[in-house]
This record gives C-alpha cells, structure tokens and sequence, in this order.
C-alpha cells in the first residue's frame, strides 16, 4: 500500500480549496480526511489507484456537500479504471442516503422517502388516482415471509404541500442493473462479485431516486444534484471489459515473447483470469519487455496488432456464423 495515501499530511494541499468549496472548517476538512484513510485501509484494492485521485475524491466530497463518514452511507471511495490516463483512479461513488440528502436540501421538499415491495407486502396500487399507492403494509406487519421485491416507490411530499410519486417494476430496476459492467463480469463468472449483487436493495433505491428527481421541481441546489449525478455517471462510465482485440493482441505478445513455457502458462492464466482492461496494463509492458525483436521495431508491433485484429475478425465472423446457424435452426 502507498503509504502516503494513508497520512493526513498527503491531503494538506487541498486543504485550501476543501474549505472554500464547502464553507466548512480545518475541523471538518480533518474528519473527511479521516474518513478517507479508514475506507482505504478497508478495502486493499484502493491501495492501487494513485495517489492523486485521492485528492480529487475530497474535493468532490467538498463539492458534493456529502460525507464519507461511514455510518451516514452518502458516499464512498471506489476505484475505478479511466480510460483517458490507462490507470486505476479512486473515485467518489454517491449512495441513495446522499441522494436523498441531496433532493432535501434543494429548498422543494418536505419530505422524500423510497421504499422496495415485497411479495410479502399487502399493496394496493391504483394509477388512476393521484396518490397512485393507496396502501402499503409491509410483510413484517402481516407476519409474511419477505419473498422477493417486485417493484419500488419514491414518494416525495412537495413544498407546496402536494405529493409526488414515481414507480418501478423490478423489471426495469433489473434493466438498469443489467446496463452495468461490472453485473456483467459477475454473470459471465469472470467477477467474484459486484455491486448489484451483493447490494442490490441500496442500488434498487438509488435508480428509483434517480429517475424521480428528473420530474420533481428543481430548486437553488439543483445544479449541485446534477453535478452529482455528472459525477457519478463518469465513475460508473469509466470501467471497461476486455476487448477481443485486447485479448488477441495480448495472446500474440505471450506466444511470441521471449518467456520460459513455464511464465507463458501464468501469463495465459492471468489473461483469462482478467475482466477489465486495466489488468492487462502491466502485463503489456512486462510482455514488450521481453519481445526477440521488438524493442524499437514498429513492423513487428504493427504485425501483432494486425494478428489481433484479423482474430478479431475471425471470431467476429464465427459468432455472425453462430447466430445465423441458430436462426435457421429455428
């Protein structure tokens, strides 16, 4: 682990800029720091981002007006892969509390809540009414087994005093969830895990959020939530799958490299083993390092990569092949 990453002493030079973005105090500035450098330690794989996203993960705490205090579950430190500098960058990932939190402070709610239904749950919905949900009871209040969600609601009582109300079916909870690359990778078995896997409730109430804040009234702080959701669109935006013209192309450099057959085997597991484009940077360099004639020949570099793309190619064509064999046997 970097180990200044974990020394407060790291964060000083935002210091500054912390305190002007979020009208708060050292004090303040202190426990967001402290907050950072827990979630750190917790998770091993921050360890690898740089250094300098962990700066930018306060500021945009600053920017946000959320918390990283744990026990509060606004915000989060993930890491994530930009595609722009090919490294690994800590990031700062909203929760549905801090959306929440959000919307609230926007000066055009009294109140706003979401809630998941159960199959246990006694509901009575009724679209042609304005409440919509004339009655929820929960399935612990019937004595019902939980079974399993079927949909979700956010309610929001307006300034005005009114009320508004949006739906969503599990079904398309499940075709957010299905959007996301890192379910992707879980699904295909090449993730242990993933967030809508392991926490599909809290990824539940955050979608329903999200789509109930484009119709609901927007007021001073509105350009905060959207800044927000900016930021979290490019968090999730940022992590790629490996392409098939990466994984040729990284085949290429193993067959051709230099490597005992013994590290050539590691090398092939590793690329099977991998789902991002990110874990295959090391292995690039490490495998250029140890070319027969590649150092300073672009001909040959060129000939790799016209060796990936023609497998590209090839496979391309086989899936096509594949599809329309299907097809016709149907």
């Amino acid at each position: 682990m970097k180990l200044e990453i974990t020394e407060k002493k790291f964060y000083k030079p935002v210091m500054g800029d912390f305190m002007k973005q979020s009208h708060m105090d050292q004090g303040v500035f202190d426990l967001e720091v402290s907050f950072a450098i827990q979630q750190i330690q917790d998770n091993n794989f921050l360890s690898k981002c740089t250094a300098e996203s962990f700066k930018k993960v306060i500021l945009n705490v600053a920017q946000s007006g959320l918390s990283l205090n744990p026990t509060l579950g606004y915000a989060y430190i993930v890491p994530r892969y930009n595609r722009g500098t090919s490294k690994l960058e800590a990031c700062m990932d909203t929760g549905y509390r801090g959306y929440i939190k959000l919307l609230m402070e926007d000066g055009e709610l009294q109140s706003l809540q979401v809630n998941l239904i159960y199959e246990g749950d006694e509901i009575d919905i009724d679209m042609a009414t304005e409440k919509k949900i004339i009655r929820h009871i929960p399935y612990l209040i019937k004595g019902n087994d939980k079974g399993e969600i079927i949909g979700g609601y956010s309610l929001a009582k307006l300034a005005s005093g009114d009320s508004h109300i949006e739906i969503m079916s599990k079904v398309d909870i499940i075709k957010i969830r299905n959007n996301s690359e890192s379910y992707k990778s879980f699904v295909n078995k090449k993730s242990a895990t993933a967030i809508w896997h392991d926490h599909f409730e809290e990824m539940a109430r955050k979608t329903i959020i999200r789509r109930h804040w484009k119709y609901l009234p927007k007021g001073d702080h509105a350009r905060k939530v959207a800044e927000v959701i900016a930021i979290d669109d490019s968090v999730n935006a940022q992590i790629t799958e490996i392409t098939t013209s990466q994984y040729f192309y990284a085949d290429n450099l193993i067959e051709a490299s230099t490597l005992s057959e013994g590290y050539k085997t590691q090398c092939k597991n590793r690329l099977e083993q991998a789902v991002y484009g990110y874990e295959l940077d090391e292995m690039f360099e490490y495998l250029n390092d140890n070319q027969p004639n590649l150092s300073g020949s672009a001909g040959d570099a060129a000939k790799l990569t016209e060796a990936a793309v023609e497998k590209d190619d090839q496979y391309d064509e086989s899936k096509g092949k594949e599809g329309n064999d299907n097809s016709a046997a149907k």
